[in-house]
């Protein structure tokens, strides 16, 4: 490279910083968590090609776990014909992003259902039920039909 295409390279890697910045702002103010690695610039032409960076920053996503109190190895041995995914209240009036992700592992963790909130989102529909967990409580719930072929089914290694 030329040393006046370097300057050039060394601009342009340097103007972009308040780009990403203002991205990064974006995104932090619509309730999502950013993790930014530390920015660097080659200090000479053999450092450019050597020193790639980390990238300009991590989405962290939000997740949620929600044991089963019954085992299941598959979409197979599932017992109902749908998957109750959350509580309605809990999702419609949370704090900050929606999860991307509801993880179901077995209550002996043989399997683990993976519900992308994006992909399936627009297939929920809500029901009121007893919750299982107390004696005299209903709620309204979100479920999906366990035959979609969004949710994912995982296999989880065992504990050795």
């Amino acid at each position: 490279m030329k040393p006046n295409d370097w300057e050039k390279y060394k601009s342009h890697v340097a103007d972009s910083i308040p780009t990403v910045w203002r991205v990064i702002k974006y995104l932090s103010s619509r309730g999502h968590t950013v993790q930014i690695p530390p920015t660097h610039i080659a200090s000479n032409q053999n450092d450019r090609i050597s020193m790639t960076d980390d990238g300009d920053f991590f989405l962290v996503q939000r997740c949620e776990v929600k044991q089963r109190g019954f085992a299941f190895s598959s979409m197979e041995d599932y017992p109902w014909s749908s998957v109750l995914i959350c509580n309605k209240n809990s999702f419609d009036k949370r704090h900050g992003s929606k999860p991307a992700y509801y993880l179901m592992p077995s209550s002996d963790f043989r399997c683990m259902i993976v519900v992308d909130v994006n992909k399936t989102e627009k297939h929920w529909w809500a029901e009121k039920k007893k919750d299982g967990r107390y004696e005299d409580v209903e709620e309204v719930f979100y479920f999906i039909d366990k035959k979609n072929p969004s949710i994912s089914w995982m296999p989880m290694p065992g504990q050795d």
